[in-house]
């Protein structure tokens, strides 16, 4: 049985010339001009704490039509991380020093997502575990609660009695990054379980802008 060759680019689904790669020739050129890798730390909007982000993408206004092209294109489907591997692999995996460290994606509201098969490569990539601990709290238990509150209560422990046996680092992984609120979440959870580092990854970040 002959594998699957895709015939239309992932991000612009224009006719593919070519049966290599999943991206069309602009598209391919506008991702690899589109790739700024950075490290930097973000402040928790409530409790001002700082974390590292990983950010292959920093989404502003000079390339906003794309990446919202391109975040709309991982809709139900697989990440686009195979034409970017090598960046993932130069970038994250030499960075990031952790050696105890479980890779963590950002819980979907319902049915797997983009983020949990984007944590899923870069644990393939890294050969690094894969967790899923946590789970988005109830749209009915959310609608009664104030903004600060539903921040604070936005995931819960699946089975925290069990997942980890020592002190963990872990590895965030969400697609974009911009408020900060979900990251936050996350965080006092594994703050909760005297976690030893947090860091986070994710495709794109988006500043917000000042008011």
């Amino acid at each position: 049985m002959m594998d699957y060759i895709p015939k239309y680019c992932r991000i612009c689904s224009r006719h593919l010339k070519s049966s290599r790669g999943v991206l069309c020739e602009l598209c391919s050129t506008r991702m690899k001009m589109l790739l700024r890798p950075k490290s930097f730390y973000i402040q928790l909007p409530q409790s001002g704490k700082k974390v590292k982000v990983f950010s292959l993408i920093q989404w502003n206004q000079f390339n906003d039509h794309f990446v919202r092209e391109l975040v709309l294109s991982q809709k139900n489907s697989y990440p686009l991380l195979l034409p970017i591997e090598s960046d993932v692999q130069k970038f994250v995996l030499k960075r990031h020093s952790w050696k105890n460290v479980f890779i963590v994606p950002c819980p979907a509201h319902q049915g797997p997502d983009h983020a949990e098969a984007l944590a899923h490569s870069l644990a393939s990539l890294s050969r690094r575990p894969m967790l899923q601990p946590l789970k988005r709290g109830s749209h009915k238990e959310q609608k009664t609660k104030g903004r600060q509150q539903r921040q604070a209560t936005s995931m819960k422990w699946i089975n925290k009695s069990s997942i980890f046996k020592e002190e963990p680092n872990v590895l965030f992984v969400d697609d974009i990054v911009t408020t900060g609120s979900t990251v936050e979440a996350a965080y006092h959870l594994f703050q909760e379980r005297s976690c030893c580092g947090f860091d986070v990854f994710c495709l794109a970040y988006r500043q917000r802008r000042g008011r």
